[in-house]
């Protein structure tokens, strides 16, 4: 079975999503593609569409083969790629590759076809802006998710939530829908080599106003307060200075009176930022809205207890209480009292936190995410004619 990942200037990495064009999309590309392409039978090659050559490289990925398609209006540049590759199937990744593969459907090419579209606008902008569906809908980019929604043969969701609110905001059949978790890797985000923890709270993400990194620093400004004498410190890790300014965050530190308190590190490969969560008591997950979540499971998994906002997907990873807290979606106070209450537990007490953390991650791998997506791909395969 050959199986084409197509993207539209996402190249896959194993980076954390910790950059605005680094999304988690790309991360799961790379671990899923690299997980099928350990299924016996299967070859995986991973298609990026770019306006221009050669504007980034891909990372290296084991018996994987990564391509760049120059886009091109017409499209030819892809038909063609198709013609040399015959897959059995595409799965497109993202509103951009999603339009693209409906076009050439709708030029005859019978491809079977699965789409993910990690995170849609019309979705976010219904649960976060309170939007009514309508309203989110009528972007141009809202259009171009719901043509790809609608055109493909089946939907990969990553959560249970994803599927409910994909299906509510665009009309689309349930029966359509297979939901596959993401996973985690690890063999690098474990808590082996962990000693002992700082009193340090960690967060993580790509510099974009969903994530509200400013309620995050609102809500450690009250931990900071009910900590006393204990000089409490937040990292943030992601993106780089331009965007962390673009968002005002460093002024809002200083505003907040947080300049002893708060640092930042740019966004970093996966090994190194395991080695951070495997310092910090607390991972804090301020986002308003996630599809799933990567990063609070790898923290997890690295025996991290999490505190992060009872929206979206985030609270399926484990009940409150369980390895760490969900918080009210619209109090910094009730996060600065869930993080203040992780960081002033004894060791015995914050072991079994930690241990709680580890437990609730072990389910969940890219093997069998790789498993549900490859069932999904027979399927649709065995239902449809190859090019």
């Amino acid at each position: 079975m050959k199986i084409v990942f197509l993207t539209y200037d996402a190249w896959p990495t194993s980076k954390a999503a910790t950059s605005r064009k680094v999304g988690g999309l790309n991360t799961i590309i790379f671990h899923l593609s690299q997980a099928l392409a350990k299924k016996p039978g299967t070859e995986v090659y991973v298609a990026c569409c770019c306006l221009k050559a050669a504007l980034q490289r891909a990372e290296k990925a084991e018996n994987v083969r990564t391509d760049q398609i120059v886009f091109d209006t017409n499209l030819d540049s892809l038909r063609r790629y198709f013609m040399e590759i015959r897959p059995d199937v595409v799965h497109t990744s993202g509103s951009d590759a999603g339009l693209a593969m409906a076009q050439v459907r709708g030029d005859g090419f019978s491809l079977p076809w699965i789409h993910t579209n990690y995170a849609t606008l019309a979705v976010r902008r219904v649960m976060v802006e309170k939007l009514t569906v309508a309203q989110a809908l009528a972007d141009e980019i809202a259009q171009h998710e719901r043509l790809s929604l609608k055109a493909c043969d089946r939907v990969i969701a990553l959560s249970e939530v994803d599927k409910r609110e994909i299906c509510t905001v665009f009309g689309i059949d349930r029966a359509k829908v297979t939901v596959a978790l993401p996973g985690v890797d690890h063999s690098i985000f474990t808590a082996k080599g962990g000693g002992d923890r700082e009193h340090l709270v960690v967060s993580a993400g790509r510099m974009s106003e969903v994530k509200d990194f400013p309620f995050l620093l609102r809500a450690f400004q009250l931990v900071v307060r009910q900590s006393g004498k204990k000089k409490s410190k937040l990292l943030i890790i992601g993106g780089n200075s331009t965007e962390r300014n673009g968002l005002n965050l460093p002024e809002q530190i200083k505003f907040l009176g947080l300049e002893p308190h708060v640092c930042f590190l740019d966004g970093m490969e996966q090994a190194e930022l395991a080695r951070y969560f495997r310092r910090a008591k607390v991972f804090a997950g301020s986002s308003q809205h996630e599809t799933f979540g990567l990063l609070p499971l790898e923290a997890r998994a690295c025996g991290t207890p999490t505190v992060v906002r009872e929206n979206s997907s985030y609270a399926l990873l484990a009940e409150s209480g369980y390895g760490g807290y969900l918080s009210d979606d619209q109090s910094e106070s009730d996060m600065a009292d869930k993080i203040a209450r992780i960081l002033s537990l004894d060791c015995d007490q914050w072991g079994r936190m930690s241990r709680d953390a580890t437990d609730s991650a072990r389910r969940y791998s890219w093997s069998v995410m790789a498993r549900k997506c490859q069932e999904v791909c027979r399927d649709i395969i065995s239902k449809s004619r190859k090019l």
